[in-house]
């Protein structure tokens, strides 16, 4: 807390001896390396919101505000440590690609938990590329598609300082503190970034054990964008993100001396160099270089675990495992426009992925490499004012090579793949109303350096280790995209917009599980390729708007069909089957409806609410306790609602403050079976994470 009031101090300081900077400011020719900004502005899905719209709905970071997209599910998958699983049109998250202002940020070890990094204050927008046309350079890895967060540049910001508090039932609550301040000069732009979040763990029944774990997080953000001349800027990024994450029983203990444990720390730094170059109108590059380091360490123990000790604590035998990741990746992109109708789009890209893992408790070590390497060609083409044709090839090599030891057992894989990857679509606007297009490409899933399971996890008391077969080959994967828009004016500050679009997916090769197998004290799932799959997820987005309102709807379904059943058992262990023709907690179908109203002048309050539908889904659940058998149930509907108020108040000419008032969760909904007691399945989760709850906050802004 100390740290962010000096930081306060010293930006009035600075603010007061630059008053005049944003007046005299120049406006910097940046180049995002997404460079196709305007082709597949109306194919990519999700309704479109301002960042004054992103705060008005009062949540603490990127991944609360990710179900805003059509199709993307965001659920807490692990009571104890409160695992994000992400989801795009039913498929989990190593599917979908997150990028920030057009290149990658996100290392695969930090994806299920570095969805918090980013503070709602920053962003600006939100979109989701499925076609993977707008993103050509990356969108081969990821069939699912891409989402985009964006941040406006230091010029375009003003300074913020927020604090907003939530109460939960039972006392809980969850406090976060969030600085941001733009330096904004005649040929520099910088800005600073800092927050903060506690969280306390909350337990549901209460029966001594946590849904909701313990949650402290620190992140940081610090850019310089420095125009070099009229052609040439020089940008530096450096991010980072220090948690820790504690769940499981009598959390007033020391963690080793509590029932069941989880406990999880990270400290990721991030830091990039992009030079852009841009000759206007015909030519525009940009060439980065991005390196992550990421450390995990986590601790699975307590003296409920029925296995042999004690270690040296005089307590049950603890699982500690340590991750440390490092990430190198290079891109350049350049946009060569021949003429007004014909532009060229060139890329590539070559990183470098290493992991390294172990528990010492169980004398297990994960060594994994890989090299990724990516190259490709994009024409845009527009023959009429009406059509528009874009055509790209995308050639990758992945190189993966895995090493897993386990007691006296070993795996090992060392394969590569390579894949030449087509992509196509097409956009056609055959009147000022209507507006529509089809698209198609390939894709190719190599084995990742990381994914959600492979690190080491609980079932019950006893840890789960994922190992992959030495013959394992790529997903691949055909996906076709059709969309349509209709936009309508009906009146004096009245309009109307309708979207829809269906999107098919094949992947033959499925990543899936074989051989789960129960030895003495731990359980060993091995993953290797299925048959296939079919998906096909249609989708709905509408806005009806006014000059003081906006009321907005979504939806999407999931019809999967998988060629084979997968085993989620072994059969022989507990004498009844364990197939199943479905992906798991995945939902039939989602929904989200929000409006808001806006009243008075300059928007200087408002009112928002959203009803957010979770519709059931396949779930696994393992014995929680003697005499019980695994099985697949069908989770219940649930609804989530919330409801927000802001008013801001004008102090100064150049300062502001908005109090907030939230309520979210309003009906409570909550899954009410979590497992219970020391042999519970803490991953057999599904709906909200948090219950009811009520924010209060206060936003100080300046410019």
């Amino acid at each position: 807390m100390k740290i962010v009031f000096v930081f306060l101090l010293l930006s009035h300081t600075i603010l007061a001896q630059k008053s005049d900077s944003i007046n005299r400011s120049i406006h910097l020719k940046s180049f995002d390396f997404q460079s196709n900004t305007k082709y597949g502005s109306a194919a990519l899905d999700g309704i479109e919101l301002t960042a004054a719209e992103l705060r008005n709905l009062q949540q603490p970071s990127a991944k609360e505000l990710l179900h805003l997209l059509n199709g993307v599910f965001v659920a807490d998958a692990c009571q104890s440590c409160g695992f994000s699983r992400l989801q795009t049109d039913g498929l989990n998250g190593p599917y979908t690609g997150l990028l920030l202002n057009g290149r990658p940020f996100l290392p695969s070890l930090a994806l299920v938990y570095g969805l918090e990094l980013l503070p709602s204050e920053l962003l600006s927008s939100l979109s989701l590329d499925r076609s993977g046309l707008a993103h050509q350079e990356w969108a081969g890895n990821f069939p699912a598609g891409l989402i985009q967060l964006q941040t406006d540049m230091p010029a375009l910001q003003t300074a913020v300082f927020s604090v907003r508090q939530s109460l939960w039932e039972g006392g809980a609550g969850d406090r976060q503190i969030t600085l941001y301040q733009p330096l904004v000069g005649k040929k520099t732009q910088a800005s600073i970034w800092l927050s903060r979040r506690d969280r306390t763990a909350w337990d549901v029944h209460p029966d001594g054990f946590s849904e909701s774990p313990k949650l402290q997080l620190n992140t940081f953000g610090f850019q310089v964008i420095q125009a070099l001349n009229s052609n040439h800027t020089l940008e530096c990024n450096v991010r980072g993100l220090v948690d820790a994450r504690s769940g499981g029983s009598d959390m007033h203990l020391p963690t080793v001396e509590r029932r069941i444990a989880e406990t999880i720390g990270h400290q990721w730094v991030s830091a990039d160099l992009v030079w852009n170059h841009t000759v206007r109108p015909h030519f525009s590059q940009s060439t980065f270089l991005l390196m992550n380091g990421l450390n995990r360490q986590s601790y699975y123990g307590g003296n409920g675990l029925e296995v042999a000790g004690p270690d040296t604590t005089g307590q049950a035998l603890k699982y500690a495992g340590d991750s440390h990741q490092f990430w190198l990746l290079g891109g350049w992109k350049s946009e060569l426009k021949l003429n007004a109708r014909l532009q060229l789009n060139f890329n590539a890209s070559l990183g470098r992925d290493v992991l390294r893992d172990a528990t010492p408790g169980f004398q297990r070590k994960l060594q994994q490499w890989a090299w990724n390497g990516s190259a490709g060609i994009q024409l845009r083409w527009k023959p009429k004012p009406i059509l528009e044709l874009v055509a790209g090839i995308q050639g990758l090599a992945n190189f993966f090579q895995g090493r897993l030891g386990l007691d006296s057992l070993s795996w090992t894989s060392n394969t590569l793949f390579p894949a030449l990857l087509p992509a196509i679509g097409l956009e056609w606007k055959p009147g000022e109303r209507w507006q529509m297009g089809v698209s198609y490409r390939m894709t190719q899933r190599a084995p990742q350096i990381f994914e959600e399971d492979i690190h080491l996890s609980m079932l019950g008391a006893q840890p789960i280790f994922v190992v992959w077969q030495s013959d394992l080959k790529p997903e691949r994967g055909h996906q076709a995209l059709v969309w349509a828009r209709w936009k309508r004016k009906l009146g004096k500050g009245l309009h109307t917009e309708l979207q829809l679009r269906c999107t098919v997916q094949r992947l033959s090769g499925i990543f899936i599980w074989e051989n789960t197998s129960a030895e003495e004290l731990y359980f060993l799932k091995e993953k290797t390729n299925g048959s296939g799959l079919w998906m096909v997820s249609p989708s709905m987005n509408f806005e009806l708007s006014g000059t003081q309102w906006k009321l907005q709807a979504q939806g999407t379904a999931n019809v999967q069909s998988l060629d084979e059943p997968q085993s989620l058992w072994d059969e022989s262990e507990w004498g009844i089957p364990g197939w199943h023709d479905r992906l798991l907690q995945v939902p039939h179908w989602s929904g989200l409806v929000r409006a808001e109203w806006f009243p008075g002048s300059q928007n200087r309050w408002s009112v928002a609410g959203y009803m957010r539908f979770w519709g059931p889904m396949d779930v696994l659940r393992m014995p929680n306790h003697a005499h019980e058998w695994p099985t697949v149930v069908l989770s219940p509907e649930l609804l989530e609602l919330a409801l927000t108020a802001r008013k801001q108040w004008l102090l100064a000419e150049r300062f502001s403050v908005e109090g907030e008032l939230s309520v979210h969760n309003l009906t409570n909904a909550l899954q009410t079976d979590y497992g219970q007691g020391i042999h519970r399945d803490p991953n057999y989760v599904y709906g909200p994470g948090a219950p009811r709850r009520i924010g209060l906050g206060i936003r100080c802004r300046w410019w």
